[in-house]
């Protein structure tokens, strides 16, 4: 794999910091809300919103976390999804979006780039095959971190400018 294969990949885990009455204001309901409008109106990606309730902590713990989860519904199990949490700092609301899951097709890019001699061939060759659907889901996970990080950059500019 080309290294800017490599690169479109790289799981990113952006994070915003909210600050007054935005920060106040933002839930999950309302990421929801704005992140499945700016998709609509300027990227028209399939996407399934689901908001859950995790487990945290060790296996003993009973604590849990409410969460947004990102899904697309065509690929559920087969592509890695995205996770966003809000937490409080004092008078900050921190937003963060971190990928979920796991993606065959992006195991065997990344075994066949570290492979070598004629078996590593093989599979490099066999992994070329591939290769378009690997870039499709790359661009998927791209354009879902562009949705997010045009929301909340700039201290939710956007967000805020959707919800007044």
């Amino acid at each position: 794999m080309n290294e800017r294969l490599l690169e479109m990949y790289k799981p990113k885990s952006p994070r915003f910091r909210l600050k007054g009455d935005l920060g106040d204001k933002i839930t999950l309901e309302l990421v929801k809300k704005v992140m499945t409008e700016h998709n609509e109106e300027n990227f028209g990606l399939t996407l399934t919103f689901k908001l859950e309730t995790i487990k945290v902590g060790g296996f003993f713990s009973k604590k849990t976390e409410d969460c947004l989860t990102i899904i697309h519904p065509e690929y559920e199990y087969k592509y890695e999804g995205f996770r966003i949490k809000l937490g409080k700092q004092g008078k900050i609301t921190v937003v963060e979006m971190n990928r979920i899951g796991e993606s065959e097709q992006v195991k065997r890019e990344l075994k066949a780039m570290n492979s070598s001699g004629v078996g590593g061939l093989i599979r490099n060759v066999s992994a070329a095959s591939g290769r378009d659907g690997f870039e499709q889901e790359c661009t998927f996970y791209n354009m879902v971190d562009e949705i997010f990080a045009e929301l909340f950059q700039d201290d939710g500019k956007k967000v805020a400018e959707m919800i007044s």
